[in-house]
């Protein structure tokens, strides 16, 4: 069924124009129960069906905090993943104690799970999909009558485009979902904007993250008054 699903994808590309791109916009909402905080922004999907660009646009953020006491700060650079579609490679910016890296996360693999239900999201008829991702579990629709094998952050490896994700648990809830989508034809290379910079591996990247988390949670004092790094937010870059 899967190479059946695969194929039929694969045909359907080809049908496609190789200038033709998708431009997605998402709206995305975090709740971060743990601090009591609602993050809204919009994100933007850009996309060839062999490279992509997703942005987090936190430069216009949108929060509702219940502590009185918690700022909100705007970021000057939007975070911005670049995905290497067909080598499954995605490139991101992030930080560790404001101490920011570039990070090439080579040989991504999504065993997805497509379920039965299905829904529809801005006119399309979309299919259910579950995983559990880097110690996270999410809940997507994905559509195959847009027949690019993409969608928001790292995510990708669907027949078809990913028009919404959904994630819950004790600490965080996720909600991303497609409120405008556009093609265009065009011959506009869609650029690595980490290109000729600096770069970490992906593991690299995780063993300094786990001895600046244990370096914090041994800072903490018996009132827990020196709040400990997060073992992350979309993933978990500490799962155990």
């Amino acid at each position: 069924m899967k190479y059946i699903q695969t194929l039929l994808l694969i045909i359907t590309l080809t049908s496609f124009s190789q200038n033709r791109k998708y431009q997605i916009t998402y709206d995305f909402t975090q709740n971060a129960k743990d601090i009591k905080l609602i993050t809204n922004i919009k994100t933007y999907l850009t996309g060839n069906g062999q490279v992509s660009v997703y942005e987090e646009d936190f430069a216009n953020i949108k929060s509702k905090s219940l502590d009185e006491n918690l700022i909100s700060i705007k970021t000057l650079n939007n975070p911005i993943f670049y995905k290497d579609l067909q080598n499954k490679k995605a490139i991101f910016n992030d930080q560790i104690k404001m101490k920011f890296f570039n990070i090439v996360d080579a040989g991504i693999t999504f065993d997805w799970k497509i379920e039965q239900e299905t829904k529809i999201i801005l006119g399309y008829n979309c299919q259910k999909a579950t995983i559990r991702f880097r110690g996270r579990d999410f809940v997507v629709y994905f559509t195959s009558e847009i027949p690019f094998s993409d969608g928001p952050w790292k995510f990708s490896g669907l027949p078809g485009l990913i028009l919404e994700v959904k994630s819950d648990d004790p600490l965080h809830t996720y909600d991303i979902i497609a409120e405008k989508i556009e093609f265009k034809d065009s011959k506009e290379k869609i650029d690595n904007i980490y290109l000729n910079q600096d770069t970490i591996t992906y593991e690299e990247f995780l063993k300094i993250y786990r001895r600046k988390y244990e370096e914090s949670i041994s800072n903490m004092d018996s009132n827990g008054f020196t709040r400990g790094m997060n073992k992350g937010f979309m993933e978990f870059y500490i799962t155990e």
